[in-house]
């Protein structure tokens, strides 16, 4: 897992031996999953659930919202030809990006909130994603100062502004979510 912003300051004060077997935690925790959900396994799955539901026609509009690696795959489901599609998506701080190739490809509305000091989402791959939205009108991106990769789940809301990064993330997809114009 990776740090958050009280956990990065911690660390400073940390031995070379302590960051070695901190970064060796996250590689034991992060590389089995990545093994056991990797594209090969995981999209199929995904994809199949979401054939299922566009096959209900109760399901006018279909959304997805995701997480991290998660997030990955709405963006991919908002691709030109995706199919299945997403009529919608967010993408709280994505990972494993291929950055400009999966931003390019976006025909959908799309909402990425990210923080700028995300270790997966660096500085010049946000700069690239505003580029490439200033010709998407129906995508949006929302940088969060002094945020890390995972804010908005794992904040820590006794630190007023992370709080109101975390609580501004929710307040942006409702809002467009419900909106008469709304992106999604």
């Amino acid at each position: 897992m990776l740090p958050t912003k009280p956990q990065q300051e911690e660390d400073v004060n940390k031995s070379l031996i302590e960051k070695a077997a901190d970064t060796a935690a996250v590689g034991a925790a992060i590389g089995p999953f990545l093994v056991k959900h990797r594209e090969a396994v995981a999209f199929p799955k995904i994809k199949e659930f979401l054939t299922h539901l566009r096959a209900d026609p109760a399901h006018k509009k279909i959304g997805s919202v995701g997480f991290c690696w998660g997030g990955r795959y709405c963006i991919l489901l908002a691709h030109a030809g995706a199919e299945p599609y997403v009529d919608g998506a967010v993408a709280f701080h994505p990972s494993f990006l291929s950055i400009p190739d999966e931003i390019e490809k976006i025909e959908r509305p799309v909402d990425i909130e990210v923080g700028d000091q995300d270790a997966l989402v660096k500085a010049s791959d946000i700069e690239t994603i505003q580029g490439i939205f200033q010709n998407k009108p129906q995508c949006h991106i929302e940088v969060y100062p002094d945020q890390v990769h995972g804010f908005s789940v794992r904040s820590d809301l006794s630190i007023e502004k992370d709080k109101k990064a975390k609580e501004k993330t929710n307040e942006n997809v409702r809002t467009k979510n419900n909106s008469t114009d709304s992106r999604l």
